[in-house]
């Protein structure tokens, strides 16, 4: 086992330093759902490798495709295929998955053992193994296992399992069989990675590769600076997944969330089939007959059915045969595949940051980047709602967006000439939307209210056309009584 490690490394090796490296990213555009489509260019001469995650590869197959920039032609993908462990162990005639050595001896019956016990070497095939319980002196019974082996000479001879130090198989290509079930056993609890190679057919030449995968949820945060002008900034946080480091990447942010899902596509599917019994296993039996006594009215009823069998097997055979002197016709070949082209048209339904220089950022890092900076005009109010506070209403600002770009939800903290006055979370604001934000109480405001004992009923029934319609309302009346302690005017929403 250590012999085929070290070739497996070796070769490993010598393969990824004879590759092409890697083409590297050089636009990414990052989508508000979760999911990036990620753009790499560069030259292909020889067949180029990409490795991608297992969990990102069904992605990747449903939308990659890799292309001639200059001439439009495509370039044939292959990939490494994902067949499933355990149809594939499911071929050997021994199972490890279940159980230790005694669960993979009990199905190595009648293979050729070399076994160690008790220094001394025996040899033999197996005849079976089974489970006892054996004392020892005053402890409790021990669970363990009797071994069967024939002897070249013949005799048969038992080993407890306990005591067996060692154990070859004698059979070179059932040894043979072990190490490959162990090194697929191996390799199906370690495919977390999945290799694309693209080849340089017809020519080499430029290559861009395009695919859409999942990336972690770019967020917004937001600073409202409000005092002689009030002004808006955004920064995204992002992250980079990709094991790679991003070396002057364009990148850009579109604000919306298509329609994304996952479908296996990566590892084969089988189809479970009817198992259908041979037809005509049944040998026919004999047929012993009686002495018949024909009477007249068996005779009529015989000649009754032979004449039935007659009739309908001429009208059986007339079916099923065509007609004297006519040809029968095959049926028609299907109809060849016709590729229908869409009309291709432009659909606008996202917003995008496009962020006017490159971004560097090192694998499994991330970054913070400013994405906005607007002037707008916002109103500080005071909004009351018992439900938040019984006495004081909350310190808000009021504005429209007028950046002309919707902005995604993600927290804002307010200041107030330069310093520092609370923090609110804003949700998803359209272009031309009016916001409300709150960021701390108004102690200068205060409120009190008293709210009616009983609701008024208000009973009203009409008829008309045949048709009775009765209305009730229930009226309560609050009435509020604010103080205010502010050496300003201001205004006070009651919500």
């Amino acid at each position: 086992m250590k012999t085929c490690v070290c070739l497996l490394l070796t070769f490993s090796l010598v393969t990824v330093l004879g590759a092409q490296p890697a083409l590297p990213i050089d636009e990414l555009y990052l989508y508000k759902n979760g999911m990036a489509y990620v753009v790499r260019n560069g030259e292909i001469t020889e067949p180029l490798t990409l490795s991608f995650h297992r969990d990102d590869f069904n992605d990747v197959l449903k939308n990659l495709i890799a292309f001639n920039p200059r001439t439009g032609v495509p370039y044939p993908l292959g990939y490494t295929t994902a067949i499933p462990g355990r149809r594939l162990l499911e071929r050997f005639p021994f199972d490890l998955r279940l159980g230790g050595i005694a669960y993979f001896l009990e199905r190595m019956k009648g293979a050729q053992l070399e076994i160690e016990h008790q220094r001394r070497t025996h040899r033999g095939r197996l005849l079976g193994i089974e489970s006892i319980s054996r004392a020892d002196g005053e402890d409790p019974p021990t669970e363990d296992h009797r071994l069967t082996l024939l002897g070249e000479d013949g005799r048969l001879s038992n080993f407890l399992l306990s005591f067996v130090e060692s154990a070859r198989l004698e059979d070179p290509a059932l040894q043979e069989q072990l190490e490959q079930y162990l090194q697929l056993f191996r390799e199906s609890y370690n495919q977390t990675a999945a290799n694309l190679t693209i080849q340089p057919t017809p020519a080499a030449g430029p290559v861009r590769v395009a695919y859409v995968q999942q990336f972690p949820v770019w967020k917004t945060s937001y600073r409202l600076e409000l005092g002689d002008t009030d002004r808006l900034q955004g920064w995204v946080q992002i992250d980079n997944p990709t094991g790679e480091a991003w070396d002057g990447v364009q990148l850009t942010l579109v604000s919306g969330a298509p329609v994304s899902f996952e479908m296996d596509l990566y590892e084969p599917l089988y189809t479970v089939r009817r198992s259908v019994p041979v037809p005509n296993r049944q040998v026919t039996a004999p047929v012993e007959y009686e002495e018949a006594v024909a009477d007249q009215p068996r005779r009529k009823a015989a000649a009754r059915e032979s004449a039935f069998e007659a009739e309908f097997g001429r009208n059986r055979q007339t079916l099923a045969a065509p007609a004297e002197g006519v040809v029968a016709a095959a049926p028609p070949p299907p109809a060849p595949l016709q590729l229908v082209e869409a009309e291709a048209s432009r659909a606008e339904d996202y917003f995008e940051y496009r962020f006017p220089f490159p971004v560097s950022l090192a694998n499994r890092e991330s970054a913070l980047l400013p994405f906005l900076s607007r002037e707008l005009e916002a109103e500080t109010v005071s909004i009351y709602n018992a439900a938040n506070h019984p006495n004081h209403p909350y310190n808000s600002v009021k504005f429209d967006n007028a950046t002309g770009v919707p902005l995604e939800a993600g927290p804002v903290t307010v200041f107030q000439q330069g310093r520092y006055a609370g923090e609110a979370v804003l949700g998803y604001l359209n272009r031309g939307q009016e916001g409300l934000l709150s960021y701390g109480l108004d102690y200068e405001v205060s409120v009190s209210r008293q709210v009616s004992g009983q609701p008024e009923q208000v009973v009203r029934l009409t008829i008309a056309n045949g048709v009775a319609y009765f209305f009730k309302e229930s009226l309560r009346g609050t009435t509020y009584e604010l103080r205010s302690n502010a050496d300003r005017a201001k205004e006070l929403l009651i919500e």
